[in-house]
């Protein structure tokens, strides 16, 4: 619903510029991670790196207060 797409807007703006730009590429713009990478002019591992770190950070800001 509504309440979870901010929820998720939310979650991006807390991130890197870097983060969220390889997020947004990799989820919302359907790109592989080394279509993303290319496009990025990353290494793989680099990518893969900020990937897992935004996505940790997001499941944080989007974890219910007290929960889990």
């Amino acid at each position: 619903g509504h309440a979870v797409d901010l929820s998720v807007r939310q979650a991006l703006d807390a991130l890197t510029p870097e983060q969220r730009q390889a997020i947004e590429l990799a989820y919302f713009g359907g790109l592989t991670y080394e279509e993303t990478a290319t496009r990025l002019d990353l290494p793989l591992g680099t990518l893969k790196s900020r990937i897992r770190a935004g996505l940790a950070r997001m499941r944080t800001v989007l974890a219910p207060a007290g929960g889990v």
